[in-house]
């Protein structure tokens, strides 16, 4: 544009320059046009790969977690622990929704948020569990 208005307050005018930035912003669209299905689709299945990692990261927490020495002091501990699961398994429920919703970019972000919540839950069980002698 601002090269057509350049050539607009000149008297002897040369669009020459302003049709061949036209022609390449037109191609560069059909070609984004033409790759756009496909990065959508290569986004979608990291999103639901992620997904599918951070409910297999809560799922073993979980089970770990059903697993864990229960004594005196711990009651509190695995009530927590157990808070933290149900809030990683509704965190997986919004990841889902942002899926359905083709928000790719922002469910990646929360399932590896899960993922990792999950990841850290698990090793807090492993290590009571190393303390304890119990596996």
């Amino acid at each position: 544009m601002d090269e057509v208005k350049t050539q607009d307050g000149k008297t002897f005018k040369n669009y020459g320059k302003a049709k061949e930035m036209l022609a390449k912003a037109k191609s560069d669209a059909e070609a984004l046009k033409t790759a756009i299905p496909q990065k959508k689709e290569a986004a979608k299945n990291n999103a639901i790969s992620a997904h599918g990692a951070a409910k297999a990261a809560a799922e073993e927490a979980k089970q770990l977690l059903a697993r864990a020495p229960k004594g005196k002091g711990s009651k509190a501990d695995i009530e927590a622990m157990k808070a933290d699961i149900k809030g990683v398994e509704e965190s997986l429920a919004e990841v889902q929704k942002l899926i359905e919703g083709e928000n790719y970019g922002e469910a990646i972000n929360k399932a590896n948020a899960a993922k990792e919540k999950a990841g850290s839950l698990t090793e807090q069980v492993k290590q009571a569990q190393e303390k304890t002698g119990k596996k």
